[in-house]
């Protein structure tokens, strides 16, 4: 762990902001990326931050990429359909392979009909 600068302020908002779109709190990430949460208590005390490979555990934990994760200049429109997309590869991730297959079909399904009544 490196010690806390300036250059951090980004980070410590983009950790806070996507932990809010995802309703987690600091014991949900811990869990869910696999870090002591001891750990994620002193980034949000500013004593230290995560190395690049700690960042990464937490985009997979959230089902997002590092570009995404770092990338601050996106619509509003985009942001929102990729929080649908992380919402439904967190989702998939922790379903067992009967489920995935009917959540796969009922979205294909709803694609179908959304273009049928051409409304995509």
């Amino acid at each position: 762990m490196k010690e806390s600068t300036d250059n951090d302020f980004n980070f410590y908002n983009k950790l806070i902001e996507i932990m809010e779109e995802n309703d987690w709190n600091q014991i949900q990430l811990s869990e869910r990326a696999d870090i002591p949460q001891s750990t994620i208590a002193t980034w949000f005390r500013r004593k230290n931050r995560p190395s690049f490979k700690t960042i990464k555990k937490i985009c997979d934990a959230l089902g997002m990429t590092l570009d995404e994760f770092f990338n601050t200049k996106k619509s509003e429109e985009e942001s929102a359909e990729e929080r649908e997309g992380r919402l439904y590869l967190r989702v998939r991730r922790h379903l067992p392979d009967a489920e995935k297959e009917f959540l796969h079909d009922m979205l294909l399904f709803v694609d179908s009909w959304l273009q049928d009544n051409g409304l995509e």
